[in-house]
């Protein structure tokens, strides 16, 4: 039978030396790298620069497309809100002359005093 013999443990650095570490880290943010990473990309891969930039614009589009509909959105519903309000109102505000001309004064005034509040309102949290 062979004897293997195992390698020495190292034992860390001798006394009194010293030790030094350099590390270098790079980022950047954005659609796309920096030109010199690019560049290597496309050392790389031929045509990899271009389909990276093509990327980037497509994601841009792609934004601006999500941007637009979502203020289009944002415009539509504050219409369809304003005309539902309007109806409301309008409701209210017919059933308060209803119930005065069918001989129920108080309750016509009620619900026109209410309308009026309810306006009054939706306008003063409107604007805050």
């Amino acid at each position: 039978m062979s004897q293997h013999q195992n390698p020495p443990i190292p034992q860390g650095p001798p006394k009194g030396a010293l030790l030094a570490a350099q590390v270098e880290s790079r980022r950047f943010s954005g659609p796309l790298p920096p030109p010199e990473i690019l560049e290597h990309y496309e050392r790389i891969v031929p045509g990899a620069g271009e389909r990276i930039l093509k990327m980037a614009e497509n994601q841009a589009q792609h934004r601006q497309n999500i941007e637009v509909k979502l203020v289009v959105s944002g415009l539509v519903n504050e219409r369809i809100g304003a005309i539902g309000a309007t109806i409301v109102s309008l409701g209210f505000l017919g059933g308060a002359v209803y119930s005065i001309a069918s001989g129920y004064p108080a309750a016509g005034t009620f619900l026109g005093t209410l309308d009026i509040l309810a306006l009054v309102y939706a306008f003063r949290v409107g604007r805050t």
